[in-house]
């Protein structure tokens, strides 16, 4: 799980939706659809506060609002999708762009925000969808993600497949112009500029746990 040392206010940017396709130009639309909806939701929970202060010694507090946190039936996250540009290693995998404007559940024509602590860097995520064997791979956003960096051939002493592998992963932060730094004895280190946030961000990759990804922002 990625981790990241933030040192200012972040505050939201505007987005233009561009009128992203529907999430039904995700293969097996249904399916995926509640699987991707239940990973936000699930970690969204596992992350907030409001778990453990809505619980007393493993019970339940009375008029507890924890029950708040999900939507009530027949209602969906409010996302929109559309395939991404980027590749995967395993060319079974076609990529998709997610994107979240708010915390809105839909209906029909009715539209139900929900409240939730806070998240920094929620708006954006990116799955892979491989049709042949159907599975999906959770490879980018603030969900539970799938180990990815398996799939990519001679991870880190390839530059170009370790850029390729930041490009993907941190794909949240709409990364750009990723530059390896230095190579040291125990992680790498590489520098990138964030669209979501605004900022250039500093990225330090661990040799013995690729999968574990520091992020911090140096401007």
């Amino acid at each position: 799980m990625n981790k990241y040392i933030i040192t200012f206010l972040f505050c939201g940017l505007a987005f233009s939706n561009n009128n992203a396709q529907n999430l039904t130009a995700i293969p097996n639309f249904d399916k995926n659809l509640s699987l991707i909806e239940k990973n936000i939701l699930i970690y969204r929970i596992y992350k907030t506060n409001e778990v453990g202060n809505d619980l007393e010694n493993g019970a339940l507090k009375p008029y507890t609002s924890l029950f708040n946190l999900l939507p009530d039936d027949g209602y969906h996250l409010n996302l929109s999708a559309s395939k991404s540009g980027l590749s995967y290693p395993d060319s079974n995998y076609v990529l998709f762009s997610i994107y979240k404007e708010a915390d809105q559940f839909t209906k029909g024509n009715k539209i139900v925000e929900q409240e939730f602590q806070p998240t920094l860097f929620d708006r954006f995520f990116l799955i892979g969808y491989d049709s042949i064997n159907n599975r999906i791979k959770f490879i980018s956003g603030n969900f539970f993600l799938s180990k990815i960096s398996d799939d990519f051939k001679n991870l880190p002493s390839d530059s170009n497949a370790l850029i390729k592998y930041i490009q993907l992963r941190e794909y949240f932060l709409q990364i750009d112009n990723i530059i390896i730094l230095k190579k040291g004895k125990k992680f790498v280190t590489l520098s990138a500029e964030s669209k979501e946030i605004q900022k250039k961000i500093k990225i330090r990759v661990w040799y013995n746990n690729l999968e574990n990804i520091f992020v911090t922002i140096i401007n």
